[in-house]
C-alpha cells in the first residue's frame, strides 16, 4: 500500500468513527463527521501524505542514534559522558536553527525549504558512520558532534514547514484534524 493510500485509509477511519453529543438534560444524539472529501480537495492528499512520511522520518531518525549508539558506544569504547554528549548534539543543532527557520519559512518557499531541509538531514545522517569513524581514528568526538549538530538543525526545518504548507492547503474546519494526523509519528515516537 502506497503512502497517500496509507493516509486516505486514515482519513477514512477518522471520519467513521461516530461522536455522542449530550445535551443539559441528559438527552444523546449521534453525530457524524462529514467526509474529508467533501472539504479537502483531492490534489491535496500527495502533499499530505508526504508531510507524514517526512514526520514519520524525523520521528524514527530521532530514535534511532538511541538504538545506534549502544554497539557503536561498545565499539568505539565510548563513556557514558561521550554517548550523552552525542545525543545532545542533535538538539542543539536543532535549538540553534529553529528560530532562523520559523522565520525563513515565513519569506521562503515552504516546498524549497522542506527540500533543502530533508537534503541537508540526509546527507548528515549518511556521513554519521563516517564522522564516527573519524572521530575513532582522530581522537576527537568533535565530527561526529558536528554531523549530529548539523543533521538536528536540517531535522528543525520539519514541523515549521509542515505548519506552514498544511495552513496554505488545509481548510480551518479540517486543520485540527489533519495537524493530528500528520504529526502522529512524532507521539508515537
Amino acid at each position: 500500500m502506497d503512502t497517500a493510500a496509507a493516509t486516505e485509509n486514515i482519513f477514512n477511519i477518522n471520519n467513521a468513527i461516530d461522536e455522542q453529543q449530550i445535551d443539559n438534560e441528559g438527552n444523546s444524539e449521534k453525530l457524524t463527521t462529514k467526509s474529508i472529501d467533501q472539504s479537502i480537495p483531492e490534489e491535496f492528499i500527495p502533499i499530505l501524505a508526504l508531510c507524514f512520511l517526512v514526520a514519520s522520518l524525523s520521528a524514527l531518525d530521532r530514535i534511532a542514534m538511541s538504538i545506534a549508539i549502544l554497539p557503536m558506544a561498545t565499539e568505539l569504547d565510548y563513556t557514558e559522558t561521550i554517548k550523552g554528549q552525542i545525543g545532545a548534539a542533535v538538539s542543539y543543532g536543532y535549538g540553534l536553527a529553529i528560530l532562523p527557520i520559523g522565520l525563513a519559512v515565513s519569506v521562503v518557499s515552504s516546498r524549497q525549504l522542506m527540500l533543502l531541509g530533508v537534503s541537508l538531514w540526509s546527507f548528515a545522517t549518511l556521513c554519521t558512520p563516517l564522522m564516527a569513524e573519524l572521530s575513532a581514528t582522530s581522537m576527537s568526538i568533535l565530527p561526529l558532534l558536528l554531523i549530529r549538530a548539523v543533521m538536528g538543525g536540517a531535522e528543525a526545518v520539519v514541523l515549521p514547514t509542515m505548519q506552514r504548507l498544511l495552513a496554505n492547503w488545509v481548510p480551518a474546519e479540517k486543520k485540527a484534524t489533519v495537524l493530528s494526523i500528520v504529526r502522529r509519528p512524532h507521539h508515537i515516537s
